[in-house]
C-alpha cells in the first residue's frame, strides 16, 4: 500500500513539471540591438570611422548597408593590430547616390535591427564638445555638414559668414534619422541679437541683411542630451525644392514640370506663394519618366516616401543639379493613365471641370478654402 508521503509526491510532481515548463518557455537568447551609429552619415567618396552602440553587440565584427557600394571593415588598433570593439572604417563609393540607407551590425547574437545612415555630397565635420558658448562657437563654412550630439542642459554654437542678400538654408536632421533629439535652432547676428528661430525643427531660411558673421545655436527643445541625441546640421546656399507640379506624369513620357523652392538658379519669383512667410521661387524643367516596367529595375527612393501610407506609390526621386550643388529630393509619381491638370475656375458645381475617363487628376488647394469640382460620364 502506498505511503502517505508517496501520494503527496505524485500530486506535486505534475505541478513541478508545469512550473518548470513555464520557466523554460520564457527563456530566450540575447538579441543584437543597434541603438546608434556616429557619425550618422558621411560624404560620397570618403573613408571615415563609425562607432556603434547598442545592447548585446558581443563580437560585433561586421557592419552592412543596404547599398553594396557602402562597405565597412572593423577598425584595428595601430599598436597591437587587434580589432577595436564597436568601431568600423566605412568607405562610401563615389557612385553611391545621396540618400538615406540602412545599416545593421552582425555579431555573436545575430543580425541587429536597422538604423538610418545618411549619404551626402557636402564636406563633413564632427562637432566638438567645447562649443557651448557663443564665444567658443565652432567655425563652419557654407556647403558643409556638421555631425554632433546634444549634451544635457547645453547649446551647441556654430559661426559662419554670409554676404548681404545671400539666402542661407540651415537644416537639422534628427528625428528623421531616428534620433531622440527634438531639435531647436536659433540664429543670432554678431552682436547677439536674435534674427531667426525654428523651435521645433524644420528648415531655417535666412537672408543675410549685411556682410558679416552669424551664430547658430542648436539644442534639444527640452535640453535633453546623450548618445542617442545625435544630429546632422547642413549649412547651404544651394538649391532646395519644396514641391513639384504636376506631382506625377505618365510613365515613359517626357514633359515640363515646375519646381517651387528656394535658391533655384535661373528661377523667377513665385507670385503670392510662400512657406511660413518665406517667399518661394519657381523654375520650369523638363523631365523624362521611365516606363512602368523599367521602374522595376531602378533602386527604390531612399529619401522620400518613408511613410507606410505612401509605400505603394510608383515613382522616382528627382533632384535638381546646379553649379551650386544638388538639391534635396522630391517624389515624382508615375501615373497609370493620362494626367489632367485642374483648371480654375472650378470652385462651384456649375463650374465643374469636365474630364474623360480613364485619367488621373492633379491640382492644388489654393488659396485657402479652395474646393474643386469635376464632372464625368460613366
Amino acid at each position: 500500500m502506498p505511503s502517505a508521503s508517496s501520494n503527496i509526491a505524485r500530486r506535486l510532481f505534475p505541478i513541478a513539471v508545469l512550473l518548470c515548463g513555464t520557466e523554460f518557455s520564457f527563456a530566450q537568447l540575447p538579441l543584437a540591438r543597434l541603438s546608434t551609429l556616429f557619425p550618422p552619415g558621411g560624404k560620397i567618396g570618403t573613408t571615415f570611422e563609425v562607432a556603434v552602440t547598442g545592447a548585446d553587440l558581443d563580437e560585433a565584427n561586421q557592419l552592412y548597408f543596404t547599398s553594396t557600394n557602402i562597405v565597412a571593415r572593423q577598425r584595428r588598433a595601430e599598436k597591437t593590430g587587434e580589432p577595436e570593439p564597436d568601431k568600423f572604417l566605412v568607405t562610401i563609393d563615389p557612385d553611391v547616390a545621396p540618400g538615406i540607407y540602412e545599416a545593421r551590425v552582425v555579431g555573436r547574437f545575430g543580425v541587429s535591427n536597422p538604423r538610418p545612415f545618411v549619404v551626402g555630397d557636402l564636406p563633413e565635420i564632427l562637432s566638438p564638445t567645447t562649443n557651448h558658448t557663443i564665444a567658443s562657437a565652432t567655425g563652419v563654412t557654407l556647403e558643409s555638414v556638421v555631425n554632433g550630439r546634444a549634451d544635457p542642459s547645453a547649446i551647441d554654437y556654430f559661426r559662419f559668414a554670409a554676404k548681404k542678400g545671400q539666402r542661407v538654408l540651415i537644416e537639422c536632421l534628427a528625428r528623421d534619422i531616428d534620433s531622440r533629439m527634438d531639435d531647436s535652432l536659433i540664429l543670432y547676428d554678431a552682436r547677439g541679437r536674435e534674427l531667426e528661430r525654428r523651435r521645433r525643427g524644420g528648415l531655417l531660411d535666412f537672408t543675410a541683411p549685411e556682410d558679416g558673421e552669424f551664430v547658430l545655436g542648436v539644442s534639444d527643445f527640452t535640453y535633453r542630451g546623450g548618445e542617442e541625441y545625435f544630429y546632422r546640421l547642413a549649412f547651404s546656399a544651394g538649391p532646395h525644392i519644396d514641391y513639384i507640379f504636376p506631382p506625377s506624369g505618365l510613365g515613359g513620357s517626357k514633359g515640363r514640370y515646375t519646381l517651387y523652392g528656394r535658391n533655384l538658379p535661373g528661377s523667377a519669383a513665385a507670385a503670392g506663394l510662400s512657406v511660413e512667410g518665406k517667399p518661394l521661387e519657381q523654375l520650369d524643367v523638363e523631365i523624362e519618366l521611365p516606363a512602368a516596367d523599367a521602374l522595376l529595375l531602378q533602386p527604390p527612393p531612399t529619401d522620400v516616401l518613408s511613410k507606410p501610407c505612401a509605400a505603394a506609390l510608383d515613382g522616382i526621386e528627382y533632384r535638381l543639379s546646379t553649379p551650386r550643388g544638388v538639391s534635396n529630393p522630391v517624389f515624382l509619381g508615375l501615373a497609370a493613365a493620362p494626367v489632367v491638370i485642374e483648371q480654375e475656375p472650378n470652385n462651384k458645381p456649375g463650374q465643374s471641370q469636365r474630364i474623360t475617363l480613364p485619367c488621373e487628376v492633379v491640382g492644388q488647394f489654393y488659396p485657402a478654402g479652395d474646393r474643386d469640382f469635376f464632372v464625368f460620364d460613366a
